[in-house]
């Protein structure tokens, strides 16, 4: 489980990585006027993406899968390793509760007729 987490870990890095070069490398196609006059034609696909937009929009999916997943393999982990604690929680206080018990056998207290007993023969 380790071994796929560290992987999706590199592979998020990478990918985060190549992600802001790619957006850095791109050029402004829009007009610079106005907030979202630039915006629109990409949002729209009024024009067909190149090489670099494509790949942009590949390795933003490759960012958002591979974070969803380590969350979901985390949080599996999460549950074994509590599940795994508890187990061990109730070994050990097994084991105390049985040392209890014997201890307990071995200096039970005596019963009102022992005592009765012992001191007739006293």
């Amino acid at each position: 489980m380790e071994i796929i987490q560290t992987i999706l870990y590199i592979l998020i890095i990478i990918s985060a990585v190549l992600l802001i070069l790619l957006v850095l490398a791109q050029s402004n196609k829009g007009s610079d006027i106005g907030l979202f006059s630039g915006s629109t034609d990409m949002v729209f696909g009024s024009q067909k993406g190149n090489v670099l937009t494509k790949t942009t929009g590949i390795l933003a999916t490759i960012l958002i899968a591979g974070t969803f997943f380590l969350g979901v393999l985390r949080a599996y982990d999460t549950k074994d390793r509590v599940k795994l604690e508890k187990t061990e929680e109730i070994k050990q206080e097994g084991k105390t509760l049985e040392e209890l018990n014997t201890k307990t056998e071995e200096t039970k207290t005596p019963s009102t007729t022992q005592i009765k007993e012992e001191q007739k023969t006293q």
